[in-house]
């Protein structure tokens, strides 16, 4: 099996990375093969999973963060916004932050600023702690638990209550947490290789393949990307899409038998739990929708069967 936790405590600072991406998520370590991911608080181990941190979220603008994200700290008393994210394992940082972090904590090659899965990432604290300024963080790191999840987002319209961007970082903590949870079923052997074969079965080897095709295009999936990777990453995304965007769900995986997808879901995950557990208190109680325009279904993603 993939594995699927290994943390490289990466010390080191290097260049901003930007990417794409989906995420958000649980309350133990995601197993998206990101070595590094680690939930804080609600997660569980056999059976069904409820909540640990994540990420996700389109950026505002936002003032003092180069890149028009989240500002650091500088040494001010935090945000009412930053003690609620802290709540739910939770750090807001500036994207530029986020991309470095995600890039030496997983030792990412190369200088250019593309990181994949780049909206959100989760991590232990200590790791985090080593490889930012303190200046960068807008919260004290003993509000932090253990494990945490960093994102992106404009901290102005969070401070301010904007109910849609505060949906947007639920959005990315949610994905996170689902992350999270499949991986600490993982780490307690709950789930294992087999079982993730299993699940791909259920859902369809030529509609997993296609799954498999639109994260690398979409610059979702982080090294090494096997299958627990590939399926862990299906399944953040596709919750968060259908609690966040349902009509994208649709357009982005056009081919799924919804039901199918749910139930091989269910077999390891509480999404409804997991949602609520990444809620921050000042989300608005339901999901506010965040959709592009009314747009066709995107093309079918290329597989390696195509070439056959």
């Amino acid at each position: 099996m993939d594995e699927l936790d290994e943390r490289s405590e990466d010390t080191g600072r290097g260049d901003p990375a930007g990417s794409a991406g989906g995420a958000a998520a649980g309350a133990p370590r995601a197993v998206d093969e990101r070595g590094d991911e680690t939930g804080g608080g609600d997660g569980s181990a056999g059976g069904a999973a409820a909540g640990a941190p994540g990420a996700v979220g389109e950026r505002g603008d936002e003032p003092g963060g180069g890149d028009g994200s989240a500002g650091g700290a500088g040494g001010r008393a935090p945000h009412g916004i930053d003690a609620d994210l802290a709540r739910v394992a939770a750090v807001l940082l500036e994207d530029r932050v986020v991309r470095r972090v995600i890039k030496q904590h997983r030792q990412l090659p190369g200088i250019g600023l593309q990181v994949p899965h780049a909206r959100c990432y989760a991590l232990p604290r200590a790791a985090l702690m080593r490889l930012v300024e303190r200046d960068e963080l807008g919260v004290d790191p003993g509000a932090l638990p253990d494990d945490v999840v960093i994102f992106g987002g404009s901290r102005a319209a969070l401070a301010a209550g904007d109910p849609a961007e505060l949906s947007r970082a639920w959005r990315a903590i949610f994905h996170a947490r689902v992350h999270q949870a499949l991986d600490a079923l993982a780490r307690t052997g709950a789930i294992t290789a087999a079982s993730i074969r299993e699940r791909i079965h259920r859902i369809g080897q030529t509609e997993f393949d296609e799954i498999r095709a639109v994260l690398r295009q979409d610059d979702l999936l982080l090294p090494p990307a096997g299958d627990t990777a590939a399926y862990v990453e299906f399944a953040a995304l596709y919750l968060e899409l259908r609690a966040f965007a349902p009509r994208t769900l649709g357009r982005t995986f056009p081919t799924l038998d919804a039901a199918r997808v749910d139930s091989a879901i269910a077999l390891d995950l509480d999404a409804a739990a997991l949602l609520a557990a990444a809620r921050p208190a000042a989300a608005p109680e339901r999901p506010v929708l965040d959709e592009p325009a009314p747009g066709p279904a995107r093309p079918r993603a290329a597989t390696a069967g195509d070439a056959a």
